[in-house]
């Protein structure tokens, strides 16, 4: 796949585990009012990860009442085998982890033939050459700022570092592939990681549905603080 020369689309996806459930439909609704690009559906099977994350009867339930597309991230063991009790869309992401499959070559293409968009998500301590097999049928490599399943961590401290070889390892290779990330992203890290890469920022608790400021005003600081890192992006 050819290099994309457009640096300038950053791309939110919002975490609907960190969403208001009491109030879920308006917050839907003001995600499409402010033009989100995706909504970000963490599937946690209480192995890989010590969590257990939405169930496809609520996630399929929530792509219903919202044309948002859907980016899937799976923290699950084998996740082939469940694949098919999803609704995938065209455009959607499914991101899978390195850790968490046996043939990682093998599920990526499996995600492929539901027709969306593939992804690899890299734990904190995976090292990037674990995918220099497989990084060419990657669509999106996911990088885990924080360890899966866990609540409240503060970002690992060599994720700018991993951020910034691996849009080096990308555009060496003229590959349209998008970076993103995801674990505690927040107004005052993410100018940091649009100058180092990010094209993906996966907004949780910390970057959209807080508790202290609406969601409308977060999604307004997310996308400020957006544009500061694009005055840095090369």
């Amino acid at each position: 796949m050819k290099h994309s020369d457009n640096k300038n689309r950053i791309e939110i996806s919002a975490s609907i585990n960190s969403i208001n459930w009491m109030a879920a439909a308006e917050q839907l609704r003001i995600l499409e009012e402010h033009q989100i690009d995706y909504l970000h559906f963490d599937v946690i099977d209480g192995w890989f990860a010590p969590e257990f994350g939405l169930s496809t009867k609520i996630i399929n339930q929530v792509r219903q009442k919202c044309c948002i597309r859907s980016d899937y991230h799976l923290m699950m063991e084998e996740p082939s085998r469940t694949i098919n009790a999803f609704q995938f869309g065209a455009g959607d992401i499914v991101t899978i982890h390195q850790e968490a499959c046996r043939n990682l070559h093998r599920e990526l293409l499996a995600v492929r033939e539901t027709g969306a968009r593939s992804g690899v998500a890299l734990c904190p301590e995976t090292p990037l050459d674990t995918l220099d097999y497989v990084i060419e049928d990657a669509d999106v490599i996911l990088l885990m700022a924080v360890n899966p399943g866990y609540n409240h961590q503060v970002m690992f401290r060599d994720t700018i570092e991993k951020l910034k070889c691996l849009r080096t390892m990308v555009d060496q290779r003229k590959l349209e592939t998008k970076l993103a990330v995801e674990g505690n992203i927040h107004a005052h890290c993410v100018p940091e990681l649009v100058a180092s890469g990010a094209d993906i920022l996966v907004g949780g608790s910390q970057g959209l549905f807080r508790e202290d400021i609406a969601l409308s005003d977060g999604i307004r600081e997310l996308k400020e603080s957006i544009e500061i890192g694009l005055q840095s992006r090369n």
